[in-house]
């Protein structure tokens, strides 16, 4: 039996659907950063979310056709599915990053689930006038997914019982995840380390790339992935004995 696919991948499937219809275009004459012709989806998430894309194309782009594509979506309910296909990136970091405080043995589809309706909600209400709009979607999604996991928390707390010392099961052991989840509860790397490793080693986001988008120097994320994953790697082969857990990088 084939698992069932998570939000996030329906997404992913849909959008590619979608990005094969060559009357679902913008109208890059119109905006700023983009070439002077009708721009398919397709070359459209390239332009957007590629790692070979050069960054002052998609610094200058960005906001516009943010704006362009959430007035969109404020009208047409595909290009709510449009918004979340472009976004993929914002949107599966964000649910990695409460993946690592919701308890272990969540769901990751719940999750994603969360964290959709929040980046949808933001689609409808988001001021269109600040910057950075792709990522304050984002973030709405982050918080959105971050209130469910505390909720799960608060809940595993309810399930603990002086007297039965019940807890809910753990969660599957081994994949890179679940380690970096891991290490984070137990304080030997940060949110943020446990993001750059899991953007730049799992995801396979170019160090470049993550360091412009987060203000860094390329020279600086190097050095704070260096010195996380040592701490990691001294844990997982217990040498850690004289090491801060929470011993942070410095530029």
């Amino acid at each position: 039996m084939q698992p069932t696919a998570t939000p996030l991948q329906r997404i992913a499937a849909a959008f590619d659907h979608h990005a094969g219809d060559p009357h679902l275009t913008v109208p890059g004459t119109d905006l700023e950063g983009l070439p002077d012709r009708p721009v398919g989806l397709d070359e459209l998430r390239s332009l957007l979310t590629g790692d070979t894309r050069p960054s002052e194309t998609s610094n200058r782009a960005s906001d516009p056709v943010w704006i362009y594509l959430v007035e969109q979506a404020r009208t047409e309910p595909l290009w709510v599915t449009i918004c979340a296909g472009l976004a993929l990136p914002g949107l599966r970091n964000a649910t990695r990053r409460v993946s690592w405080i919701a308890p272990p043995w969540t769901e990751h589809a719940d999750i994603e689930a969360s964290c959709l309706e929040g980046f949808t909600k933001g689609l409808a209400a988001a001021d269109t006038g600040k910057p950075h709009l792709a990522r304050r979607l984002c973030q709405q999604g982050y918080i959105a997914a971050r209130h469910y996991a505390r909720e799960l928390n608060r809940y595993a707390k309810s399930l603990v019982s002086i007297a039965f010392e019940s807890h809910p099961p753990t969660a599957p052991a081994g994949h890179m995840d679940f380690v970096l989840a891991d290490a984070v509860r137990h304080e030997i790397i940060t949110t943020e380390e446990a993001d750059l490793i899991g953007a730049t080693r799992i995801d396979g986001q170019r160090l470049t790339a993550y360091a412009a988008d987060h203000g860094l120097t390329r020279p600086t994320a190097d050095h704070r992935r260096r010195a996380a994953e040592s701490r990691l790697a001294r844990w997982l082969t217990g040498t850690t004995e004289g090491v801060d857990p929470t011993e942070s990088a410095t530029t």
